[in-house]
């Protein structure tokens, strides 16, 4: 019996050394797949993260130069606004003393709007004036427009005996002389053109 128990118990040593070299085994299969999934996974996630800081950086860029790009156009088109300020309300109010006298005004703002309209010491807000004062300031505002962006500095050609004296007689009721006065600063073309009709 002893020799039978020694036996079974050689044998049970055996089995125990062989499932204990297989568990070696598989500990270190274990770890060797585990290390290189776990090692994978993190070149992935420093792929990715490099990625996702790489475009951040360039969208970074980009905004910084659109921002930078909008700043500088903003700043060119204001500073270009306040150039054109002066020359347009010198323009309206040279046609408009043709037709309001020579104490007419006009406030122009940044935006080149006409805000106000002073005739004769009295200031009013353009949303205060009639429908009639304000087309008149707008076709003012057109032709001083207009002859500033002309090459020789008149009102380019168009129809000024037709129209404007149209609009100064019948919306002003002043009479031709005063139409005159503004034809005067038409090109010789819309004379001539005039003349035809």
């Amino acid at each position: 019996m002893l020799e039978t128990a020694t036996e079974a118990a050689k044998k049970a040593r055996e089995q125990f050394d062989a499932q204990d070299r297989e568990l070696i085994g598989l500990r270190t299969k274990l770890n060797l797949v585990g290390d290189k999934g776990l090692a994978e996974a993190l070149a992935e996630a420093e792929r990715v993260t490099f990625e996702a800081e790489d475009a951040m950086a360039r969208l970074q860029r980009r905004a910084e130069a659109a921002k930078l790009l909008y700043e500088t156009l903003s700043t060119e088109r204001q500073a270009m606004r306040r150039a054109y300020v002066a020359p347009l309300r010198d323009g309206i109010e040279r046609l408009g003393r043709h037709v309001f006298g020579p104490a007419f005004r006009v406030d122009v703002d940044e935006r080149l709007q006409v805000v106000s309209r002073t005739v004769d010491g009295v200031t009013v807000s353009v949303k205060q004036l009639s429908t009639g004062a304000q087309e008149q300031l707008g076709l003012l505002v057109r032709l001083a427009a207009a002859s500033m962006v002309s090459k020789d500095g008149g009102i380019p050609p168009l129809d000024v005996g037709g129209c404007l004296r149209e609009m100064v007689v019948v919306h002003l009721d002043l009479g031709t002389g005063v139409a005159q006065g503004l034809c005067d600063h038409a090109p010789a073309e819309a004379a001539v053109d005039e003349k035809d009709d």
